[in-house]
């Protein structure tokens, strides 16, 4: 049984339920003000369920699910949250490890690559995309 087909079903089953029973609760609560007749098969009742964050499905994997969920207002980009190591400086060059590294003791040409003034570069990039 799908989903959809569920939802109707229930949507059914709620729509004739109310149509028997709400009659005579809207007359219990009216308490005869009113002698008219109450018209309930035309009224529809349109419920939006509002999706909760951990109800959200991102992925199939359950650990990608959970990982984004807790992710959803995005990654930090400045604040405490973003390094845990308390000594990080924005000057200084380090490995993937962690390890500080010194520019000097690179090779020529690696270093040269890390220093290098890249705005030329991109200067000419952006009037080459610019003239197509």
């Amino acid at each position: 049984m799908k989903k959809s087909e569920l939802i109707s079903i229930i949507k059914s089953a709620v729509r004739e339920e109310l149509k028997t029973t709400l009659p005579k609760v809207l007359s219990e609560v009216l308490g005869g003000v009113t002698e008219n007749k109450v018209n309930v098969e035309k009224t529809e009742v349109s419920v939006k369920k509002t999706p909760k964050l951990s109800d959200k499905i991102y992925s199939r994997n359950d650990k990608i699910n959970e990982a984004l969920r807790q992710t959803v207002g995005g990654v930090p980009q400045e604040g405490s949250l973003v390094s845990s190591n308390s000594n990080f400086s924005p000057n200084k060059q380090v490995d993937f490890n962690g390890n500080e590294l010194n520019v000097d003791d690179l090779p020529e040409n690696l270093a040269s690559a890390l220093t290098r003034d890249y705005s030329s570069l991109l200067n000419a990039i952006d009037k080459k995309k610019g003239s197509k």
